[in-house]
């Protein structure tokens, strides 16, 4: 039964973020929190916050299969995004970064 609900949970989550993030890489910026530290920007993808928010309440075994589950479903569906990866930029490029997988 643990498993089934980690996979249902984890489907929940894959389903919960394809509602409500971008539908294509750059889209919907403006929900994403970046961080500003001089001329650099952080920029905290949804898959990486859950992946943080997965570690700290699994260290503190809070994390029952259905947490771990909607969460292990948020990282992976924001892995599918081809811009998972630029986490530090320039300030002044994040426009033309995110310009280069608009539609």
């Amino acid at each position: 039964m643990i498993v089934v609900n980690f996979v249902a949970a984890g489907a929940a989550g894959i389903v919960f973020w394809n509602a409500i993030a971008g539908r294509f890489e750059g889209d919907r910026l403006e929900r994403s929190p970046r961080i500003p530290f001089g001329r650099f920007c952080l920029h905290v993808h949804h898959w990486l916050y859950c992946l943080g928010l997965m570690a700290v309440l699994y260290s503190y075994d809070v994390a029952g299969p259905g947490v771990c589950g909607f969460l292990s479903g948020s990282v992976a569906q924001g892995l599918t995004y081809r811009d998972w990866y630029p986490l530090v930029y320039d300030k002044g490029k994040g426009e033309e970064l995110y310009a280069r997988w608009r539609p």
